[in-house]
């Protein structure tokens, strides 16, 4: 049993390592593009996700939140690094996801809303980890919640996620 325990210490040292590792190297792509007032950092939560963000700034609100309609804070774009999904197979993973939403519980008011994403956190958790694009090594979910209200943030958020783009291939 000892022994089981040990090697199940090193498999998860080592697969955190190479999280880790394919972050870093991540980064070190992404980095060369950044413009000023923009910074990059690997999740404090998850070693398998970059966080790409800007200094505060006026944020258009996220249609799927009661945000206000004047938001000032950070512009967050998220990189989740995830095993590999082959393109064959894109489509049959995303109607499991949409039919696990759609056999969720219903969410009978706003009301409920906190209690709803609480019964269904594993699910959402599940549903939101699906990949977008992919690389010859990894999948990766790119999202971004809240866009630059204003011309000149906007114009870098977009020449970022362009640069993001070129170095993945889309599902």
């Amino acid at each position: 049993m000892k022994i089981i325990l040990i090697i199940i210490t090193i498999i998860s040292m080592m697969l955190f390592s190479c999280e880790r590792q394919q972050s870093k190297d991540l980064i070190n792509k992404i980095s060369n593009f950044i413009p000023i007032g923009w910074s990059i950092r690997i999740d404090n939560e998850q070693d398998n996700q970059i966080v790409i963000y800007s200094s505060n700034i006026n944020l258009m609100p996220d249609i799927k939140s009661n945000d206000p309609p004047n938001l000032n804070g950070k512009c967050e774009i998220y990189i989740l690094i995830i095993p590999r999904v082959s393109p064959n197979l894109i489509d049959n993973l995303r109607i499991r996801n949409k039919e696990l939403i759609n056999n969720s519980s219903p969410q009978e008011s706003k009301d409920n809303l906190s209690t709803w994403y609480k019964k269904n956190e594993e699910l959402l958790k599940i549903s939101d980890s699906e990949p977008t694009h992919y690389d010859n090594n990894n999948s990766y979910r790119i999202k971004c919640r809240r866009k630059p209200k204003n011309k000149k943030e906007l114009i870098q958020y977009n020449n970022i996620m362009n640069n993001i783009n070129r170095l993945f291939n889309e599902y």
